[in-house]
């Protein structure tokens, strides 16, 4: 059985962290946000496949935040060159 972590409160009580919701779709100023860039920027990303495509739920279009965590992570470092053209056709199973 795991422990529950607990902090305590001025008075020496238990106090329940809240939990963290963190959201799975983000709309393109904030996927550009994630990523510390310009909305413009995130665009050109997104054009030349460095970025996915976003999702479309009715008239909103929002990214995966997870594929665009993935996307990141395929990037190369810095002095670090990928084999060919790195898209995200490429990372997708």
């Amino acid at each position: 059985m795991t422990r529950r972590r607990e902090s305590l409160t001025a008075t020496g009580g238990p106090k329940r962290l809240p939990a963290i919701v963190l959201p799975f779709a983000v709309c393109r100023d904030d996927a550009a946000h994630l990523l510390g860039v310009s909305p413009s920027f995130f665009d050109s990303l997104v054009a030349d496949g460095r970025m996915p495509q976003p999702r479309e739920i009715g008239a909103r279009v929002m990214w995966d935040t997870e594929e665009v965590k993935e996307a990141w992570r395929a990037l190369p470092r810095r002095g670090q060159y990928a084999e060919g053209k790195n898209t995200w056709s490429d990372v997708e199973p």
